[in-house]
């Protein structure tokens, strides 16, 4: 049976890191007050703000309903790029959980440093109430998915512009 003595050594090692990029979103312009009934009324506006260390490719954002109108009575969802009026994503109605979520078909680029607007419009049944409000935000970080274009890795996200119930 073998018995070492002495002591190993190696040659020193570091471990590296890099900044990854971080996508944050906030709320836009207050959208006018919807009317009963109403088809492709704005619902929300959302401004995304990519960080200054790599352009990001959005993929999803989901966004709860958190208002008084049951959730049954809004349907038809698009999220529209603002500059171009080019729909990027649709769902039809709100899932079990609350969620509207979208899942872009093409992954969006924002370029590093800048800001895109994105709106949220949908169908108000006439069977909504005049007193139903209409709350749509985000809840966790994990509600925006969106990956760095120069290193592929997940950016992270800053949600706290868009986590509080302001009623639409």
């Amino acid at each position: 049976t073998p018995s070492p003595s002495g002591s190993i050594n190696s040659n020193a090692v570091s471990i590296g890191g890099q900044n990854v990029g971080g996508l944050d979103p906030t709320s836009g312009p207050a959208p006018s007050n919807p009317s009963i009934g109403q088809k492709g009324a704005t619902l929300q506006e959302i401004k995304l703000t990519a960080s200054s260390t790599e352009d990001v490719w959005l993929n999803r954002i989901a966004l709860i309903e958190t208002g008084t109108i049951s959730n049954n009575l809004l349907t038809n969802f698009a999220l529209k790029d603002v500059s171009s009026g080019e729909t990027v994503a649709t769902v039809a109605t709100i899932d079990n959980k609350d969620l509207i979520t979208f899942v872009l078909a093409e992954p969006f680029r924002i370029e590093k440093g800048q800001e895109k607007n994105f709106k949220i419009i949908g169908d108000i049944s006439g069977a909504a109430r005049r007193s139903d409000t209409i709350i749509l935000r985000m809840d966790e970080a994990t509600d925006i998915s969106a990956t760095g274009v120069t290193y592929g890795y997940p950016v992270l996200s800053t949600i706290a512009g868009l986590d509080t119930d302001g009623e639409a």
